[in-house]
């Protein structure tokens, strides 16, 4: 008879029904699950764990630019914000450049015996292929030949399933490196943890060391500029001839202009222009009061006589008698060309003119004629002496004057050629000044890049090795805890489904209820379970 085990109601009772009635299957899974842990426990291969710390100390990394950089020589930095270069650090440890020349590294080592390339020998002992130097295996598959034995036919299916995408050892190993690597650092902290999980502690520890020695060298590269020293000493000699060149251009236009100091000549000029104008003040001054003087001593003269009479004397009038004696000849010519002509005769007339002009000239002259007897007046002379003598002087001064605003004149042109040297002396010594402080300053990153390239060179960087790579014995995998866990929740989980689930797919009736549940009927009467009557065989 077919009927379902399935119930409306199921309790803890009828679980535990269900699992005894299965008590044989649920006790063979539990069992093989503990039996699958133990197996787990003693052949699964080991993973040893080798733990290093790194210290990032505040250092020239840290806290300055390249000496190329045009930002200035150094930056500020708090030590609050450095995640940035832990960050940074980190990424650097874990690139496949680091690991790849990691591998290098350990196929340098002369201790390795084998004639592969460096880097196939690095990627042999990675792999587990090659001893590595100084003791240890390079795989550890258990601690006897059972386990050896029992984990021989697992590696050939690995490898038959890597065959499918056929990778070079070389590949192999650097996937080997990063998924077994792990770098962290905690928050505001310089200290990073780097671990490397390998299949014994030795290589282990052996490919930990090699990659935290790349990765200082790395460190130390990448915070460095190839050729920066070379760069700055061509460009300090450079600079040199420069400032050498801006001295000789001064010294040449000093002696061409005839000066030593612009300051000097300048005070020089300044000084003379200063005398000059004093002088030039005082001259107009003595100009204007002598032209005062001038106009006065004019004046003087205009209003004085130039002659004084000196004595007077009176005698006979020469000049009348003498008058007398030519009208009396004029008279007698008359008389004798009356005689020879007639009166209207021109002759006669013209003769007759003659005497009445000298009749009437006689009539204007006196007798008696005064003669005075006049001098040079004394005082007027004096003046005009004193006007010749103001005049003389009037004279110099304009000629004082005259020279004094040439001299000023040719001080100011000097004044302005100097100041044209000033300007051209001012740019060769910007010039120089600008040389100058360039060859100090490329001096000074000269020397930083010198003690930069020193430092690399000595391989002296701000990462320090806090712990040294370890070498734990103690396997980290398989964990016993999480075996021993997984074991259990397999075995409680795993009997428990496989009870139910026995239960589900079993159709054979096992009491009363399942027939009154399957059929819907009334159990008139029970049998007793007995040897005699068998067990109700199964429907179909």
């Amino acid at each position: 008879m077919a009927t379902s085990s399935g119930s409306k109601s199921f309790g803890l009772r009828e679980l535990a029904t269900v699992l005894f009635r299965h008590k044989k299957k649920v006790l063979a899974f539990s069992l093989a699950s503990l039996a699958l842990g133990v197996l787990v426990l003693l052949f699964a291969p080991r993973k040893y764990r080798s733990e290093a710390r790194l210290f990032l100390q505040v250092g020239r990394e840290s806290v300055r630019l390249d000496p190329t950089a045009t930002t200035g020589a150094t930056i500020g930095l708090q030590q609050s914000g450095r995640d940035y270069e832990i960050n940074s650090a980190m990424e650097v440890l874990k690139s496949r450049a680091v690991i790849q020349k990691t591998l290098e590294r350990i196929g340098n080592d002369p201790d390795l015996q084998s004639d592969a390339p460096d880097i196939n020998k690095g990627a042999a002992v990675v792999l587990g292929n090659l001893a590595v130097p100084g003791g240890g295996e390079g795989r550890s598959d258990g601690s006897n030949a059972l386990a050896k034995a029992v984990m021989t036919p697992l590696h050939s299916a690995i490898e038959a399933v890597r065959s499918i995408d056929e990778i070079s050892d070389q590949e192999r190993a650097i996937i080997a490196i990063e998924r077994n690597l792990k770098a962290e650092a905690e928050y505001e902290s310089t200290v990073i943890s780097v671990t490397y999980d390998a299949d014994s502690p030795q290589l282990a520890q052996y490919v930990l060391d090699a990659l935290l020695e790349v990765f200082r060298e790395e460190h130390t590269r990448l915070h460095s500029t190839t050729g920066s020293k070379d760069f700055f000493a061509s460009q300090r000699d450079e600079l040199q001839q420069r400032v050498d060149g801006t001295m000789v251009a001064i010294r040449d236009a000093k002696n061409r202009m005839g000066l030593a100091s612009i300051e000097s000549r300048r005070n020089t000029l300044e000084n003379r222009v200063s005398t000059i104008q004093l002088a030039r003040v005082s001259a107009m001054q003595e100009l204007q009061s002598a032209q005062a003087q001038i106009d006065r001593l004019e004046d003087q003269i205009a209003a004085m006589p130039e002659w004084m009479p000196t004595t007077k004397s009176v005698g006979p009038n020469t000049g009348a008698d003498t008058l007398r004696s030519q009208l009396y000849a004029l008279q007698v010519n008359v008389m004798n060309l009356e005689a020879k002509y007639n009166e209207d005769h021109p002759l006669v007339q013209s003769a007759r003119d003659q005497v009445d002009e000298a009749k009437r000239l006689l009539a204007e002259e006196r007798d008696e004629r005064s003669t005075t007897v006049d001098a040079v007046n004394p005082n007027r002379r004096e003046l005009v002496l004193s006007l010749a003598q103001t005049e003389r002087s009037r004279a110099g001064l304009e000629a004082r004057v005259a020279e004094i605003e040439k001299q000023e004149a040719e001080v100011m042109a000097m004044l302005q050629q100097l100041n044209g040297y000033e300007a051209e002396l001012d740019e060769l010594e910007r010039q120089h000044e600008i040389a100058k402080s360039n060859l100090i300053r490329y001096e000074q990153n000269f020397e930083q890049a010198r003690i930069d390239e020193e430092l690399d060179r000595q391989r002296i960087t701000n990462v320090n090795v806090a712990q040294q790579p370890t070498l734990a014995q103690k396997p980290v995998s398989p964990s016993k805890l999480i075996v021993l866990g997984l074991s259990l929740m397999l075995a409680s989980v795993g009997s428990l489904a496989l009870g139910l689930g026995a239960e589900k797919i079993d159709t054979r009736i096992w009491s009363q209820e399942h027939v009154e549940r399957g059929l819907d009927l009334p159990v008139v009467a029970v049998l007793p379970e007995s040897r005699a009557y068998g067990t109700i065989p199964r429907g179909p």
